[in-house]
C-alpha cells in the first residue's frame, strides 16, 4: 500500500485535474454552472438545495464561486480518514467484511459482499486505505450515509427502486396486464375444463357469453383475479429484486453463471408469491367457470372455505407451471436488460416487449399440460385423480385445451405489462434520482 502522503498528493492531483477540466472559462473559479457539471461528470447528483448547502460550507470569501483550495475543501482527505476509522472498528487499519457489514447496518442500502468485491481491488479480504479513497475520494463532504449513497448509485440495479415502488410497479402491472386479456382468459378456462376439447371452440364460446351475460360476462372474475393479482405480482416483483441484489450476478459483465442465478431468483420469488395467495386463484377460477350454473357466488365461496384444505387443491402443478414460466419471462427481460446495459444498446420498449413475448410462448408451451390438470383439480373440487395420473393418462388434445388462446392472450399480456412497469419503473427511477439526499451532512 502506497504511504499516506503518497495518497495524499495523488488525491491533490486529481482534485487539481477536475478542477480545471471545469474552469471552462479560464477564471480560476468554479460558477455553479460549472460546479454541478464537476458533481455530474463525478457521479454526484444534487438539488438545489443540496448544492447551496454545499457551498455554504466551503465558499470561504462568499462570492458564490470556488477557486482551487475551496473547491478541494469538498473532498477534503481527512474527512474520508474519519470514515473509515468509523468503518475499521478494530483500528488494524483495513476493513474486513464483518466491518463492512457492520457499518451498514446503521445506514443500509448496499449490500456489503458487492461493496467489498468492488472496493477491495487486490482481492485480499479486506479494504485498505488507499483503495477507500479510490472509491470514496470524489464525495463531497463525506460522512459513512454519503458513501453509502455514492456506492448505491454507482451500482446498476435492475430497476433502481424502493421496495415500496417494485410493490407497486408489480402490482399495478400484473392487474393492467390480466384486465386486458380477461375475456381471453374467461374462454381458455372454459375450454381446459371443458368434457369434450375436441369439440370447443373459443370463438363459439367467447360468442356465447356475451351473447348470453353480456360484456361484464366476458370478465366475469376479473375483480377477484386482479385481487390475486396484485399480491402475487408485487411480491414476485419485490422478492426477485431483494434476491438479485444478494446473488453473485457480475453487475458489470455477462458471466455464463448469470441466466441460472436469474431464473432461480425468479423461481423462489415466484414459488412464495403463488403459495400465499393460491387460495384467492381457486376462487377466482371457481366464480368464473360456475357462475350461471345453479350455485350462486355466495355458495360458491361458503362451500370453498367450508373446505379449506381444497382451496389448495392443484397446488402441485399450479407450482410446476406458474414458477418456470414466471422464472424464464421475468429473467430473460431482465437479462437482455442487463445485456443492454453492459455492451451501451439503447434498451426500447420495442425489445422489452419481444424478449418477454418470446420466452412466454416459448415457457407456456412447455408448462400448458399442468396449467391444464391445476384447472380440472380446481374447478371440480375433487380428484378424479391424482394430478401425476392425469398428466400421464389424459390425451394430448385435452392437456394442450386452451392453447390457441393462451398463444393470443400471451402477446397483449406481455406487451401491456411491460409497458405498465416500464413506465412506472421509469417514473420510480427519475423521482429517485432527482431526490436530495435524505440525511443531512453533520
Amino acid at each position: 500500500m502506497a504511504t499516506l502522503r503518497a495518497i495524499e498528493r495523488r488525491h491533490e492531483e486529481r482534485v487539481r485535474a477536475v478542477f480545471r477540466a471545469h474552469d471552462v472559462d479560464s477564471s480560476q473559479k468554479l460558477n455553479r454552472h460549472e460546479l454541478r457539471a464537476a458533481l455530474l461528470d463525478l457521479g454526484v447528483k444534487v438539488g438545489e438545495a443540496e448544492l447551496k448547502r454545499l457551498l455554504r460550507r466551503v465558499d470561504d470569501d462568499g462570492s458564490g464561486d470556488l477557486d482551487c483550495a475551496e473547491f478541494g475543501k469538498l473532498f477534503a482527505l481527512g474527512r474520508l480518514q474519519a470514515v473509515f476509522r468509523e468503518v475499521d472498528e478494530s483500528g488494524n487499519g483495513l476493513i474486513d467484511e464483518v466491518e463492512l457489514r457492520e457499518a451498514l447496518r446503521k445506514v443500509g442500502g448496499v449490500n456489503a459482499k458487492e461493496l467489498m468485491r468492488r472496493v477491495d481491488i487486490d482481492r485480499s479480504g479486506k479494504i485498505d486505505f488507499e483503495e477507500f479513497v479510490d472509491a470514496f475520494e470524489f464525495v463531497p463532504r463525506a460522512t459513512l450515509h454519503a458513501a453509502r449513497q455514492s456506492f448505491d448509485d454507482a451500482i446498476p440495479h435492475i430497476h433502481g427502486l424502493e421496495a415500496w415502488q417494485t410493490v407497486v410497479t408489480g402490482g399495478l402491472a400484473g392487474v393492467a396486464s390480466r384486465t386486458v386479456v380477461a375475456p381471453l382468459e374467461r374462454v381458455k378456462l372454459a375450454a381446459q375444463v371443458s368434457t369434450d376439447p375436441a369439440k370447443f371452440s373459443s370463438w363459439r364460446e367467447l360468442r356465447r357469453v356475451a351473447r348470453v351475460e353480456g360484456s361484464r360476462g366476458l370478465f366475469a372474475g376479473n375483480v377477484l383475479n386482479c385481487a390475486r393479482v396484485f399480491p402475487t405480482a408485487a411480491i414476485t416483483c419485490t422478492l426477485y429484486n431483494q434476491l438479485v441484489g444478494v446473488a453473485p450476478i457480475n453487475r458489470d459483465e455477462i458471466d455464463a453463471a448469470e441466466p441460472a442465478w436469474r431464473m432461480a431468483c425468479a423461481s423462489v420469488a415466484a414459488l412464495v408469491a403463488n403459495v400465499l395467495t393460491y387460495p384467492g386463484d381457486v376462487l377466482r377460477a371457481r366464480l368464473t367457470v360456475l357462475q350461471g350454473t345453479s350455485s350462486t357466488p355466495a355458495r360458491i365461496v361458503a362451500t370453498s372455505l367450508a373446505n379449506p384444505r381444497g382451496l389448495f387443491r392443484g397446488l402441485a402443478p399450479t407450482l410446476l407451471s406458474v414458477v418456470p414460466f414466471v422464472a424464464i419471462q421475468n429473467a430473460t427481460v431482465d437479462f437482455c436488460k442487463h445485456a443492454a446495459d453492459v455492451y451501451d444498446v439503447e434498451v426500447t420498449p420495442a425489445l422489452l416487449v419481444a424478449a418477454g413475448t418470446t420466452a412466454g410462448l416459448a415457457a407456456q408451451s412447455v408448462v400448458h399440460p399442468l396449467d391444464v390438470v391445476r384447472r380440472r383439480a380446481q374447478v371440480r373440487g375433487t380428484a378424479e385423480m391424482s394430478w401425476w395420473t392425469a398428466l400421464r393418462t389424459l390425451p394430448l388434445s385435452s392437456l394442450y385445451a386452451g392453447i390457441g388462446t393462451t398463444y393470443v392472450k400471451a402477446v397483449p399480456m406481455c406487451a401491456t405489462f411491460a409497458f405498465v412497469a416500464g413506465t412506472l419503473a421509469s417514473h420510480f427511477k427519475r423521482t429517485n434520482d432527482e431526490r436530495p439526499p435524505r440525511e443531512a451532512e453533520s
